[in-house]
């Protein structure tokens, strides 16, 4: 692959460089592990759960990935959007049921195939909202787990944003889910809300 031509940068961390760049007809994101991370293969694991994902429509789509000479780059499609916050403080009650009810469905399904993605629990930079679709990013901590966490972890944070739920009613549907996952258990943990 030739070098991406880089546009301008989007973020650094600890662990990667995220850079917006033109790829063939569009934009696209590039992102490279930071040149002192000692993070191991976070880019390969994100490439493998977006190309699981992507199937499931969740996740930006997956363009291309190699690792050569143990480095790492990925690139994946641009999600043009704003913060799901901050599209919560101005969108209308509809559009904030559908999105929010878009989020905790793409959770169930990460639940049902049993990962869990680990930043549910606090998403502000995880979740962006384009044309009133919410759309996930960062699966580099993505794992395989017994007990996947994404809806409960949603939840517990839709509280702490202030969402309407029925307290009596939450916790014990929150503790239920966790014990078996079905969709009668998912139904009560969503049914507790008030969007």
């Amino acid at each position: 692959m030739n070098e991406p031509h880089i546009l301008r940068s989007l973020g650094k961390g600890k662990r990667g460089i995220v850079q917006l760049i033109r790829w063939k007809s569009g934009l696209a994101v590039l992102k490279t592990p930071a040149p002192k991370s000692t993070a191991v293969k976070r880019l390969a694991n994100e490439a493998a759960w977006l190309q699981r994902l992507n199937a499931y429509g969740i996740g930006p789509q997956l363009y291309f990935f190699s690792e050569r000479d143990g480095k790492e780059q990925l690139i994946m499609e641009y999600i043009n959007g704003v913060p799901f916050e901050e599209y919560l403080r101005s969108c209308t009650p509809f559009q904030r049921r559908f999105v929010t009810l878009s989020v905790f469905k793409q959770c169930r399904v990460m639940d049902g195939l049993n990962v869990t993605k680990y930043e549910m629990h606090k998403p502000v930079k995880h979740i962006i909202v384009r044309k009133n679709k919410p759309v996930l990013i960062d699966f580099e901590r993505c794992t395989i787990t017994l007990r996947p966490k994404n809806v409960t972890q949603f939840a517990e944070y839709m509280v702490r944003l202030g969402f309407s739920h029925d307290k009596s009613k939450l916790l014990p549907s929150l503790q239920h889910y966790k014990k078996e996952y079905s969709p009668r258990a998912y139904r009560d943990v969503i049914s507790s809300f008030s969007f």
